[in-house]
């Protein structure tokens, strides 16, 4: 009798305790926002066309991006290219070129009126990545002495 007394009795404390520890649940959600940005772009600090370069010379130069983000950033991410003469530029003497990027091109002309904003996407998020730019002399300089011209380049996002 005292067994099935003590037994009852652990069984109620059992029962017992499980109705007194039932309770309720709620949900947080936790968030954190970052806004896209991406770093000053770097690019070559010379670019060429060489000694006495003709109509049609090449010469090659990258910009260098880093963003925190991958993609395009919903179609806003472009290189930005202005040019300060219109052409390379020697006292008087202008000759101009095309800049080709990506799928954009401008003249010379162009990028010192207007400027060039050419769409460009990332393949990584917070990794540096170099993209080249082309250029393509359509006058060939024809007065003895350096040629220049300065490129500012930027990035929108």
């Amino acid at each position: 009798m005292r067994k099935i007394l003590l037994a009852g009795a652990a069984m109620l404390a059992i029962v017992g305790t499980a109705a007194a520890t039932a309770t309720t649940t709620s949900t947080t959600q936790i968030q954190a926002t970052v806004t896209a940005s991406c770093q000053t772009p770097t690019s070559t600090a010379l670019v060429s066309f060489g000694t006495n370069p003709v109509v049609n010379a090449t010469a090659t130069g990258s910009v260098t991006l880093q963003c925190n983000f991958a993609g395009d950033n919903a179609g806003n991410l472009a290189v930005n290219f202005s040019s300060l003469n219109g052409g390379i530029q020697n006292g008087t003497s202008l000759k101009t070129y095309d800049l080709a990027f990506g799928a954009s091109s401008a003249t010379s002309t162009v990028l010192k009126a207007t400027g060039l904003s050419a769409p460009t996407s990332l393949a990584a998020a917070n990794s540096s990545e170099n993209q080249p730019f082309n250029l393509t002399l359509t006058q060939a300089p024809d007065v003895a002495g350096t040629y220049s011209d300065t490129l500012t380049i930027s990035v929108s996002y």
